[in-house]
């Protein structure tokens, strides 16, 4: 009598329950059918899953005109192991053991293929409609994934040389999906993300073959240190960096390299091992076993999942704190990013309940204590100056680390940080050596709040915030020596009216003239000879200078291409054009010398531009070290001319538009730098 193998016990079974009860044979094609449009488009996914909760560390998926063969390196399947795939919510696997609990997500297999193969330690098993209605022959309605049958030689021989193949490269398990919906199979190729494997911890090589080619993903990770770990995901050689903080139960992931979020924004989901389709909000991923539709897209608020946004919030905070103290070090550019919503959290906080919505309400709840340390920037101050009178008085910023610090701020004001007052402000200026357009600023709020008439404080008359020919001043000078034209033109500008400031200018006893030349730094008159400062920008002559390395990109900003050139030349610069300085572009050379840069974009060479009297009076004070660069941008290349010291080189006409300054005539002798190919 022959020993009856696995295999046989397992079809055996199945086959006298489809007997017994054909019309639950038939329901279960229905429900078979359901969990393949539900999985839809995510069927590479499950077997994903599969292959990790096999402990496979290699997953090989190729699709040719043969059909889609997917095998891994992992444990093959055992008896239960076989019985859990053929049967429905049967799954011995455990939560929280492992990724897949549930005993369905296989039944997906049905959206790629007719008939499904299987080859793994003793089993050779084919799924086939075909095969079970002739075993069965009064049903018609009968699932793909239930009854078992031997594999005919004529399937066997077909993938005999790709399973031999597999075999030899130490692949355990193989899947062969015959008859598949390319389509579909190209569509979820594409579609798949190395950011799938984040959050797994086995698989660390995917393959996806085609004949579009061929897309490998890969991840390699550190050490975990102090709950951290860093790991690099890889697509096609394409290597993108994150950091992953771990909590109890849940961990967060971050770019490491800086990248705008939004420009990955569909990549910040949640996950539950793998990627569902709910953002969550900021720019991080969250992993944690939280409850899903059968689908794993979306996520169900059920109190287990309330619970771990819970700890989310709170790991959150923790990281929140630690990056605004400064204590991530070099991290904190890529912490500022990922903790900045990638919404209005206001406008997020009124919508219909989200994971996001969730998570901005318990962060609010877990950072009431300390938030109070906090203030953000008033709208009428500039970030340095902000952030020089916040720690003069005793207060922690919230520092600009990366370009743009207002969606960071936005949290903030959302988690109830109050803004720097002007009251706390002024208690601190005579200790803080203010920019100049800290300055003007600070001089508009009290033009606005004396024509209003309110009280100025005890310690006004110390402050210096004038500037006359001298440079910086306290108001006893001013009075003696008259303010800067340029500086009360900007004033003017911010306080809207100049019949309101030459108001409160007259009360003060204050008069305006055309300085000579003001400080830069508001202490020591420092202009530079024409012949003093480096200028590495000017070795090169107008034409084709195409062999620089610019990083230049087409269809970017003036102030992007403008920056690239001159780190190209060895500077350092930084784009503070959200400021509000006077200029758009701070730059430092190898040796020291800093260069204060205005960007124009031209449609045209000889095309009119204007300067706002703000960015005139930075012009006069800097003189020589204030740069104009004109950029026009073709589609193939970019043009980029620098005017020195423009507001005394340049003729400029007053025009009443708010005030600016419009220049018409000027010298156009560009460089023009080739986008690279």
């Amino acid at each position: 009598m022959p020993v009856e193998t696995p295999f046989d016990r397992v079809r055996n079974e199945l086959v006298a329950e489809a007997i017994a009860s054909p019309s639950l044979l038939s329901d279960l094609a229905g429900l078979e059918a359901y969990v393949g449009e539900t999985y839809a488009a995510r069927a590479l996914i499950e077997l994903v899953q599969n292959a990790e909760d096999a402990g496979a560390t290699r997953l090989v998926a190729r699709l040719s005109s043969g059909g889609l063969t997917v095998a891994n390196d992992g444990s093959p399947f055992s008896e239960d192991d076989f019985r859990a795939l053929c049967r429905s919510a049967a799954s011995k696997k455990l939560r929280g053991e492992s990724i897949g609990f549930r005993g369905i997500g296989f039944k997906s297999a049905v959206t790629l293929g007719n008939q499904v193969l299987l080859l793994s330690g003793s089993f050779e098993v084919l799924f086939s409609r075909e095969l079970t209605r002739a075993l069965l022959p009064n049903l018609e309605r009968v699932p793909l994934i239930r009854i078992p049958h031997p594999v005919p030689l004529e399937n066997r021989g077909a993938i005999e040389k790709d399973v031999k193949s597999l075999r030899t490269n130490n692949f355990v398990t193989v899947f062969h999906f015959e008859d598949p919906d390319t389509r579909v199979i190209l569509g979820e190729f594409g579609d798949f993300s190395a950011s799938a494997m984040l959050f797994l911890r086995k698989i660390i090589s995917i393959d996806l073959i085609s004949d579009d080619g061929r897309r490998g993903f890969s991840c390699a990770r550190s050490t975990k240190v102090c709950g951290r770990e860093e790991v690099t995901l890889s697509a096609n050689s394409a290597a993108v960096r994150w950091e992953l903080v771990f909590g109890a139960n849940v961990t967060l992931a971050f770019r490491v390299d800086l990248v705008p979020i939004s420009e990955i924004k569909h990549e910040y989901v949640v996950h539950s091992f793998l990627p569902t389709d709910e953002p969550t909000g900021f720019g991080i991923k969250i992993n944690g076993d939280f409850d899903t539709d059968p689908s794993r897209t979306r996520i169900v608020f059920t109190d287990r999942t309330s619970s771990l946004v819970d700890e989310t919030a709170k790991l959150l905070a923790e990281l929140l704190q630690e990056s605004l103290q400064g204590a991530l070090g070099p991290r904190s550019s890529a912490m500022h990013a990922a903790i900045s919503p990638m919404g209005d959290p206001r406008i997020t906080a009124l919508g219909k309940r989200s994971f996001a919505r969730d998570l901005l309400a318990g962060l609010k709840a877990h950072t009431k204590e300390f938030a109070k340390q906090f203030r953000v920037k008033p709208l009428f101050l500039n970030q340095p100056d902000y952030e020089a009178l916040a720690v003069k008085a005793g207060f922690t910023p919230i520092r600009e680390v990366n370009d743009d610090v207002e969606p960071l701020t936005q949290l903030m004001r959302f988690l109830g940080v109050p803004q720097l007052s002007l009251q706390e402000a002024w208690a601190e200026i005579h200790h803080v050596d203010l920019t100049i357009n800290g300055c003007i600023e600070v001089l508009a709020q009290v033009v606005l709040r004396r024509a209003a008439g309110e009280p100025l404080p005890g310690e006004f008359e110390k402050w210096p915030i004038w500037i006359t020919d001298t440079g910086v001043t306290n108001i006893e000078v001013a009075r003696q020596r008259g303010l800067d034209r340029g500086f009360s033109d900007a004033v003017a500008e911010r306080v809207g009216s100049r019949t309101v400031m030459n108001s409160v200018f007259v009360k003060l006893g204050l008069v305006e003239k055309m300085g000579e030349q003001s400080s830069t730094d508001g202490r020591k008159l420092d202009v530079p000879t024409e012949g003093s400062s480096e200028k590495p920008w000017r070795e090169y002559k107008s034409g084709d200078v195409s062999e620089i390395s610019t990083g230049l990109k087409k269809w970017r900003t003036g102030e992007t291409n403008a920056k690239a050139y001159f780190e190209s030349l060895g500077y350092s610069v930084s784009d503070v054009s959200r400021q509000n300085l006077g200029y758009d572009l701070e730059a430092r050379s190898p040796s020291g010398e800093d260069l204060f840069i205005e960007v124009k974009s031209i449609d045209t060479p000889g095309q009119p531009f204007t300067m706002t009297s703000n960015e005139e009076a930075t012009a006069r004070i800097r003189r020589a070290r204030y740069l104009l660069v004109l950029v026009h941008q073709s589609t193939t290349s970019v043009q980029i001319a620098v005017i020195e010291d423009p507001v005394y080189k340049l003729e400029f006409s007053r025009q009443c538009r708010q005030w600016v300054w419009e220049c018409g005539t000027y010298p156009f002798v560009p460089i023009r730098l080739t986008f690279p190919q």
